[in-house]
């Protein structure tokens, strides 16, 4: 068990050695070099030091008031009623410790008669409740007269001062260098966790607004579809009304015409099928003295896939006194040959046959374009 834990960052370790040495000197015994024994955690130890002693003296610096570990035993010791504050550079004290007075050692150069430090050696005192007892030295027997090798041993005790001061020294420069090996291991530590941290939040952030622009093309794309569809039956809807009016128009070549084709009859109905560049049409066409109409269901020629069941109405001209032409229109959504809402033109030819039957013989929507 120590009398005093001193408690300071690692950049005030020359600073908090010669504070434990002027303590020491003055009978306590200081706990202040961290060193931790092998297999031992860093925390755990320091923790262990800090309950079992007396009182906590934190030195406050630049670097100490941004540590987390001092303010950490800081917070531990005013809990127990046993923090002496001491200023070793001019820095504010945290918010949660300066109702405390605080003794000042940022001017102390050092020197043992400072009275700087014969006023933290009182605010120890009043906190440990006694001054230091320190052991009783040895008593010395007289010297014989005839020997008094004074120069000689006092050489003697020089060198031997000298050495332990250089064996302490190596000790506590090994010691220094393991703690600011923690300290650097402690700090990279922190400074990976906090760039795993800002890589994440940018992972989140960019998955978020992956996210947001596909819902923004998906309902893009909906509402392209929706408008095509509209347009589609739009004029799905004006065809089959041109058709109607067309075939509501009184006209001499509206149907077929029985007065010059005695073999063709005047209402009937039969199976056809042909196809144009990208469809094919399958289905029946029925005629009637006033209408015509082709109900065919349309499926893509080159997927196989269907398009859909249509009944539209048609127009029958007659060509030739054997020869008709039935025209119709054909609003689709769209083929492997052309994507989006187009309109198929179908104009097909007839030829009565002489046993009264009229049979499909090919389908020419353009001039000059048959198949």
């Amino acid at each position: 068990m120590s009398d005093i834990f001193i408690s300071y960052a690692s950049a005030d370790r020359e600073r908090a050695m010669v504070i434990a040495q002027a303590l020491g000197a003055r009978g306590w015994s200081v706990w202040w070099d961290r060193v931790i024994p092998p297999g031992r955690e860093f925390d755990e130890v320091i923790e262990e030091a800090l309950d079992a002693s007396r009182c906590v003296v934190v030195l406050w610096s630049q670097a100490s008031i941004a540590s987390r570990w001092v303010k950490a035993e800081a917070a531990e010791a005013m809990s127990r009623k046993a923090l002496i504050p001491a200023v070793i550079e001019p820095v504010r004290i945290p918010l949660e410790f300066r109702r405390l007075q605080a003794a000042d050692l940022s001017q102390w150069d050092g020197t043992p008669n400072d009275p700087a430090l014969d006023e933290f050696f009182g605010y120890v005192e009043a906190t440990l409740g006694s001054a230091p007892q320190p052991d009783a030295p040895r008593r010395r027997e007289p010297l014989p007269r005839s020997r008094k090798p004074r120069k000689l041993g006092g050489a003697l005790v020089g060198a031997g001062v000298i050495a332990v001061v250089a064996a302490l020294a190596g000790g506590l420069y090994s010691q220094y260098s393991r703690n600011a090996e923690l300290e650097r291991a402690e700090r990279r530590r922190a400074e990976q966790e906090a760039d795993r941290a800002a890589r994440d939040e940018a992972d989140r952030a960019r998955r978020a607004e992956d996210e947001r622009r596909a819902a923004s093309d998906r309902k893009a794309a909906d509402d392209r579809r929706a408008a095509e569809e509209r347009r589609a039956a739009e004029e799905r809807r004006a065809a089959e009304a041109r058709a109607r009016r067309e075939a509501s128009t009184p006209t001499t070549t509206s149907r077929p015409q029985t007065e010059s084709a005695q073999s063709v009859p005047a209402s009937g109905r039969m199976n056809v099928s042909w196809r144009d560049h990208a469809l094919g049409f399958r289905g029946t066409f029925a005629w009637t003295p006033s209408s015509a109409l082709l109900q065919v269901s349309i499926s893509d020629l080159r997927t196989g896939l269907a398009i859909g069941n249509y009944s539209v109405p048609a127009l029958v001209s007659q060509i030739a006194p054997t020869d008709y032409v039935v025209s119709a229109q054909f609003a689709v959504p769209g083929d492997s040959t052309t994507p989006g809402p187009h309109t198929h033109y179908s104009r097909l030819l007839f030829k009565a046959q002489r046993d009264g039957s009229v049979q499909l013989v090919q389908n020419c929507p353009r001039p000059g374009e048959c198949y």
